[in-house]
């Protein structure tokens, strides 16, 4: 029987921590309730529970909005092996049963085993925008000011601020920097 999980946790590719689960049963999710709470609002209140059982691990995804992932594929429900990828919206976390491994792994980066959740969702909720706030979401990223969007598409910078509070709240920000920092991808 496998005695220990550890989690290596980042959250949109930046290392957060390494979690080691304890209980026979952790759920997680964004709600405070949850024994190891995700906050972002891709994360479903109850996500996913890591049952420990004589088998090792199981991972059960509790119906979650989003889904969960494992190792690039939908799960339902398995038992993890060690270096397993877990993705739970911008989370990523990879499980190992060794906590020398995990600290390697936090140390470290495979670029190529995480998705750029960002751009994925960035890309998805743009297409939901009309297409003036795609315009000014699009002078946004390249980092113009309202009124410099202002002058660039003819409009006033009062239309601008109007179309950046719709933008802000159909990506659930509420500012340029956070949009920024929940669209842009971080390059090390």
């Amino acid at each position: 029987m496998i005695l220990q999980l550890y989690l290596a946790i980042r959250h949109q590719r930046a290392f957060e921590q390494i979690y080691c689960i304890e209980n026979d049963e952790t759920t997680i999710g964004r709600s405070p309730n949850s024994v190891l709470c995700l906050m972002d609002p891709h994360v479903s209140r109850q996500h996913l529970k890591i049952i420990r059982t004589a088998g090792g691990f199981l991972a059960r995804d509790l119906g979650s909005r989003n889904g969960t992932r494992l190792n690039g594929k939908p799960l339902t429900e398995a038992i993890l092996c060690s270096a397993d990828h877990l993705e739970l919206g911008p989370f990523s976390l990879k499980a190992f049963h060794d906590f020398a491994e995990a600290k390697v792994d936090s140390e470290t980066e495979d670029v190529s085993t995480v998705l750029d959740y960002r751009s994925i969702v960035a890309d998805e909720i743009r297409e939901s925008l009309t297409p003036r706030q795609q315009r000014v979401y699009d002078h946004f990223l390249l980092g113009h000011s309202e009124k410099e969007i202002a002058l660039a598409l003819d409009l006033s910078v009062n239309t601008i601020h109007t179309h950046a509070r719709a933008i802000y709240s159909i990506f659930a920000v509420s500012s340029r920097s956070e949009l920024l920092a929940r669209c842009v991808p971080h390059r090390r």
